[in-house]
């Protein structure tokens, strides 16, 4: 009996080291709320509050502007980009779109 339960410790051991190894940990420690999309424009504005969020995809932290706030706009909607990198892990960050612009 006690060398199925060796068999079965050792199995799950290993199962447990294969799942960590394979995983990726920077995804694991980062809070639900980065996988969550911002309510952005549906065109691009070249005014108002600059909001930055996380792109899951590129896993990078992006911006846009919007009329509303960070706050408003719910999601993985940040103030800065400090803040977006610091709660989501986003190693590199995209500049916003100049204000005013061309029309």
């Amino acid at each position: 009996m006690s060398t199925v339960l060796a068999v079965l410790y050792v199995v799950a051991v290993n199962v447990l080291i294969f799942t960590e190894a394979v995983s990726d940990g920077r995804a694991r420690s980062r809070p639900a709320v980065c996988t969550l999309p911002p309510q952005m424009p549906s065109r691009a504005i070249h005014y108002g509050y600059e909001v930055y969020y996380f792109d899951t995809r590129e896993q990078i932290c992006k911006c846009f502007r919007s009329t509303k706030g960070s706050k408003a706009l719910g999601g993985n909607a940040f103030h800065g980009h400090k803040a977006c990198k610091n709660r989501c892990g986003g190693s590199t960050f995209r500049v916003c779109p100049r204000r005013g612009g061309k029309r």
